[in-house]
């Protein structure tokens, strides 16, 4: 895993601002949770279409979020605080957003997503702009107007359950 300071330098050319709370040894830092119903007074849903209705609510939830596509800006297992957009959030590229993603083949059943912003066309249909999507390293999911909220890395984990449990 690259740490903070490697990552920089590794997409230094993108100007990418890093919307994270943590560095390269910040393990030590971490919290564990069992499947809690709330973090730091912060509900919990799980489900993503709920994420996206509590969001357009304008309520903040948490999430937890899994595998390494995100890396280092939330990483496998921890759970990500979603902070609902306004119409005064500035979104950069670089920040980790909750969006929707068009299902090119059932235009009936979008993708929902927590992924990161790539680049922000200058272009803008109904005064919104278009957002490139993808992952924190080479993986480009699509354009989208639909952001959601922000998410932040909140460096809260879910425990790993033994095979006894």
């Amino acid at each position: 895993m690259l740490c903070l300071i490697e990552y920089q330098e590794k997409y230094q050319d993108m100007k990418i601002n890093l919307n994270i709370n943590y560095g390269c040894n910040m393990n030590r830092f971490k919290r564990f949770v069992n499947s809690p119903k709330e973090i730091d007074g912060i509900e919990v849903v799980q489900d993503i279409n709920e994420a996206v209705k509590a969001t357009n609510e304008g309520r903040t939830v948490c999430r937890y979020e899994w595998g390494d596509s995100m890396t280092p800006i939330l990483r496998h297992g921890e759970y990500a605080k979603l902070i609902p957009i306004s119409e005064n959030t500035e979104i950069k590229r670089g920040d980790a957003v909750l969006c929707k993603l068009d299902n090119e083949y059932d235009t009936s059943n979008p993708f929902y997503m927590t992924h990161m912003v790539w680049e922000i066309s200058n272009s803008s249909y109904n005064g919104k702009p278009w957002y490139k999507i993808g992952s924190s390293s080479t993986s480009i999911y699509g354009w989208t107007q639909d952001i959601y909220a922000l998410a932040v890395g909140m460096n809260v984990f879910e425990k790993k359950k033994k095979k006894s449990e």
